[in-house]
């Protein structure tokens, strides 16, 4: 399994999601809390799915996770989903489980990140 480390990526890249939605803070500010709500929710359920080796479910919710994440330009978390998601298509059981726990902490970054900008706007 590829192994993409998070410190080539931005957490998070503000200045492009701005951009892609017209400089429109406020619709920003949307899209961060909206996504933010679902970040956890389904890290665990993508922790507990794989746990219980319900590969269907976990390769629906890190695809899931993966587009959530680019939607709101958390690259570094974008990344590891994808990768999370190959790992299942491949059926990399042992990777699956090394990347689950870099996600953990990119996720706990991540949301630190985007809760860090959405107080300064």
């Amino acid at each position: 399994m590829k192994d993409s480390s998070r410190h080539e990526l931005k957490l998070f890249a503000a200045e492009s999601l701005l951009s892609r939605l017209m400089d429109d803070e406020e619709l920003m500010r949307q899209v961060l809390q909206a996504c933010l709500q679902d970040l956890s929710r389904n890290f665990e359920l993508l922790k507990s799915s794989v746990e219980a080796g319900d590969e269907s479910t976990a390769s629906k919710v890190a695809h899931t996770l993966k587009g959530s994440a680019k939607n709101a330009d958390l690259r570094a978390l974008a990344a590891i989903a994808l990768e999370i998601e190959e790992g299942l298509k491949a059926g990399d059981r042992v990777g699956v489980e090394r990347r689950l726990e870099d996600l953990s902490t990119v996720v706990r970054d991540s949301i630190r990140e985007v809760e860090r900008y959405l107080a300064r706007i």
